[in-house]
C-alpha cells in the first residue's frame, strides 16, 4: 500500500536536500504531468506489488489511472488557492495541498465535508519558517505565483499546532511526510486521531 502517490508527476530526476521550493522548481522543470503520464505510473506501481493507493492529483486524473491499472484506493484532487478561500466547494474528492499553499477555510470546509482528506505536512524547514513568522523562501515563491500575502499573517505556531487550531486534526485527516513534527506535536496528532 502507498498511502501518498502523485501517479501523474514524470519520473524525473531532482536534486535532493536543496528545500522544498527549490525542488517544486526543478521538477516543474523536468516535465508535465499528464494523464498519460499517470496511467504509465500507475501500471509500474501495480506491476511491482502494490494493490492500494492513495493518489493526489492536480490534473484528476488519479481514479481513470488507478482502475486501468487494476489498483484500488483512493483518488483526491489537490487544492491550492491561497488566496482563494472556497475552492474546495467544487471538487467532492478534492483535498488542500499543504498549509503554505491553501486557504485556511478550504482547509476546514474539506476537513467538515465528513471524508477523508489529506494534506502535506511539516515536511520542510521552510514551511516550519512560513507559518511561524512569515520567513523563508515562501513568500517570495507564492508571490511568482501571483499570489498576494498583504493579508497574511503568520500564526507562530508549527505546522500541527496552525491545523488544530483551526480545528481540522481528526480521524478522517491524513498528515503526509511530517518529516520535521516534534514529539509533542505528534503526541497531538494522536490524541486528535489523525
Amino acid at each position: 500500500v502507498n498511502a501518498h502517490v502523485h501517479l501523474e508527476i514524470p519520473d524525473t530526476v531532482t536534486p535532493r536536500g536543496i528545500g522544498l521550493p527549490a525542488w517544486i522548481n526543478a521538477w516543474r522543470a523536468g516535465g508535465a504531468s499528464s494523464a498519460e503520464g499517470a496511467l504509465a505510473n500507475a501500471q509500474t506501481v501495480a506491476a511491482n506489488g502494490t494493490a492500494a493507493v492513495i493518489d493526489i492529483s492536480n490534473l484528476n486524473v488519479g481514479q481513470a489511472a488507478m482502475n486501468a491499472a487494476g489498483l484500488r484506493g483512493l483518488a483526491l484532487h489537490e487544492v491550492y488557492g491561497f488566496n482563494s478561500p472556497n475552492l474546495a466547494d467544487a471538487l467532492p474528492n478534492g483535498t488542500p495541498h499543504a498549509p503554505y499553499s491553501t486557504h485556511p477555510q478550504t482547509i476546514q470546509t474539506v476537513a467538515n465535508s465528513g471524508r477523508r482528506w489529506s494534506i502535506h505536512l511539516d515536511e520542510d524547514q521552510a514551511e516550519r519558517d512560513f507559518l511561524h513568522d512569515g520567513s523563508g523562501p515562501w513568500p517570495d515563491h507564492l508571490r511568482a505565483f501571483g499570489r498576494d500575502l498583504s493579508a497574511w499573517r503568520p500564526p507562530g505556531l508549527t505546522p500541527v499546532r496552525w491545523l488544530d487550531s483551526l480545528g481540522v486534526l481528526g480521524p478522517n485527516t491524513l498528515l503526509v511526510h511530517c518529516t520535521l513534527t516534534e514529539p509533542a506535536d505528534l503526541d497531538l496528532v494522536a490524541e486528535r486521531g489523525a
